[in-house]
Order: C-alpha cells, then structure tokens, then sequence
C-alpha cells in the first residue's frame, strides 16, 4: 500500500538533499582562516608634555584568504611599564585584502600623572633615556561572509620617552 503519491518523496527528497548540496558546494569553495597578528611596529611618543603624552603605533597583520575581509574593530588595552594607562577602542571599517600582510595604526593618549608623580620626574626620566616598556593586549575583529572573527594581540615593546622616538 503506497500511502504518498512518488511525487510526494521527489518533493521531500529536495527539502533535504537541495539545501544540503548547496551548504556543502558554499563551505568548499570558501576555506576561511583566521588573519594573523605579526607585530607592532613604528611606535612613536607624538606627544609628552606635562598633562598628556601620546603614543602612536602600527599594528601589521595578515589576510591568508584569498577573498577580502572588514576589519570592524579594534580592542586593546595598553600598559606602559606594567601600569593601565588606557584602552584603545576604535569602530572603523577597512577593507583588507585576500594574501596580504596590513597595517593597522593605533593610536592612545594619557595623563602624565598616570606613569609620573610630576612633570620634573617626567623629564629626569626623560633626559635619561631610559626606555619604557609599551604592552598591547586585546582583540582585533573581522568580518566576512556574514562571520565575525576574533583575533588575539598580544605584544611587547620598547619606547624612549623623546618626542618623535620610536621602537628598538
């Protein structure tokens, strides 16, 4: 005894088997790795006066997919010799494109009393030249295909505490 008509199980067969096929073609063409970070470089003091100092900086990753990705932001919290001086947070679509190394420029301002007791120890620090120790820790977030991706900082670098100095 057939209880459906054949035409029932062909109709049945494609809710299942189209999508299926079509989900199976979409995730082989597309083969997405995570971008990685590299490094920081080009850390540079722009700014050290009595209230503020700055700190600028290049962020290098790498795009290892063949397609482009949008980065859409940027989360790290920066130490300047094992003290919290701020957090960079930064909402900012770019376009980064497939098999490539980019650079992502940071920039980060704090109060001079956030690492200094007062001017006149700043600038005996300074005339010194002694290098601070800059640390970037956080994440950097991507988007492509609809994903979000997370991808982890996590860097060490030295700074001289001159205006226009930069990393080792």
């Amino acid at each position: 005894m057939n209880l459906l008509p054949s035409s029932s199980w062909i109709t049945i067969g494609k809710i299942f088997i189209v999508p299926f096929v079509i989900l199976t073609l979409a995730t082989s063409c597309f083969n997405y790795e995570d971008p990685e970070f590299k490094y920081v470089k080009n850390i540079v003091l722009t700014k050290f006066d009595g209230d503020e100092i700055e700190i600028q900086a290049d962020a290098v990753l790498y795009n290892p997919n063949k397609v482009a990705i949008t980065l859409t932001e940027i989360d790290l919290a920066v130490e300047v010799n094992e003290i919290k001086v701020n957090r960079v947070h930064q909402l900012k679509k770019t376009k980064v494109k497939g098999k490539k190394d980019f650079v992502v420029p940071i920039s980060i301002s704090f109060p001079t009393e956030k690492l200094f007791s007062n001017f006149l120890t700043a600038i005996t620090y300074a005339t010194s030249n002694k290098k601070v120790e800059v640390k970037y820790n956080g994440m950097i977030k991507f988007k492509t295909a609809g994903l979000t991706f997370k991808v982890p900082v996590d860097y060490v670098g030295a700074l001289q505490l001159t205006s226009g100095s930069s990393k080792d």
